[in-house]
């Protein structure tokens, strides 16, 4: 069969089904033409995309993993973690069978203006990443969970080698764990900077999202019927994941049905905010992972303390537990 030369994909699971099917009809809206894969999670998400008769084309999860590598997933990861690491597998398996370079997009993205830039940049370049636009005092979180969104990837087939490689390491480390680190299959998007030609996209008006929404800004300019950021960005997708809350989204609800379009408002943007009862074990055991760190820290310092020669005991005391703090707040002031 011969490849088409580009391909919008989608991973796609009945919770997010509503999202999906807006983002299928935004696509086929702007992009008439585009062929869009759903990588599909379970049956129930194919049986509704076949009701609806959407312009795409479906495939098993089973498929793009095969049925003991998927059997070995399902026994350890939860359906997220399934879904972050079927990126790699889904890239893989497009590209050998049916098309040259494909976008992959998250299911809660909203295009509002076309993105030719973007697409040209997935066909001429071996990999396209989008920056997650950290800000550098955010470093720890982005040394944990790589410099790059995984919501919006481009591969053309220059990168199937380096998409292999994500694919294994993503089948071993995809684990949404608050000791291991988030979302692990973003960090191994970094390295392959280093191995292929690499289109890095900085304009973060390709992917607003709740990262730098309160930096970003956004308000609608009638009179160019567009959004921008307060810095006068234009911003062409809004990425909604379900901690954000944004007025951008809701034209979302033009690519829904009524019935859909009053399930998907019932979904709230804050739900998993609701879900926290009196006894979180998750906040618990990072506390004690914190304070063990903390205290390992601490008789890591005593130790240097008591060996080195070159300063008294109490002064190095001194220097390590009051002065550091001291000189850390007088860094900060001078870089203002």
């Amino acid at each position: 069969m011969k490849k088409i030369d580009f391909c919008f994909t989608i991973v796609c699971s009945e919770n997010y089904i509503l999202e999906t099917i807006g983002l299928i009809k935004n696509i086929n809206r702007i992009y008439p033409r585009r062929k869009i894969f759903i990588v599909s999670l379970d049956y129930q998400t194919v049986k509704i995309i076949k009701k609806y008769n959407l312009k795409c084309q479906t495939i098993s999860v089973k498929e793009i993993w095969g049925v003991d590598f998927y059997r070995n997933l399902a026994s350890r990861m939860s359906t997220p973690e399934i879904a972050y690491a079927s990126k790699s597998a889904a890239a893989s398996y497009i590209l050998k069978n049916f098309s040259k370079s494909l976008l992959i997009l998250d299911a809660d993205l909203l295009i509002l203006k076309k993105i030719d830039d973007i697409i040209d940049f997935t066909k001429k370049y071996a990999v396209t990443v989008v920056s997650a636009n950290r800000n550098l005092q955010d470093w720890k979180r982005t040394n944990k969970i790589g410099l790059f969104s995984a919501g919006i990837i481009g591969f053309s087939s220059d990168s199937l080698f380096g998409v292999e490689w994500w694919k294994e390491q993503c089948f071993a480390n995809t684990n949404v764990n608050i000791f291991l680190g988030c979302y692990n299959e973003q960090k191994y998007l970094d390295y392959l900077l280093s191995n292929y030609e690499t289109k890095i996209i900085r304009d973060y008006g390709i992917n607003v999202s709740s990262t730098f929404l309160k930096r970003a800004k956004p308000y609608f300019n009638s009179n160019k019927r567009s959004w921008f950021s307060e810095d006068g960005k234009l911003i062409r997708i809004f990425h909604q994941s379900r901690v954000t809350d944004h007025p951008i989204y809701k034209k979302k609800l033009e690519y829904l049905d009524e019935d859909q379009k009053k399930k998907f408002l019932s979904i709230s943007p804050n739900q998993s905010k609701k879900n926290i009862s009196f006894f979180n074990l998750d906040s618990f055991l990072n506390f004690i992972f914190n304070s063990f760190g903390y205290l390992l820290n601490i008789l890591i310092c005593l130790k240097r303390v008591l060996t080195q020669r070159r300063i008294n005991i109490f002064e190095a005391l001194y220097q390590i537990f009051i002065k550091k703090s001291k000189l850390q707040t007088k860094l900060k002031r001078e870089e203002k």
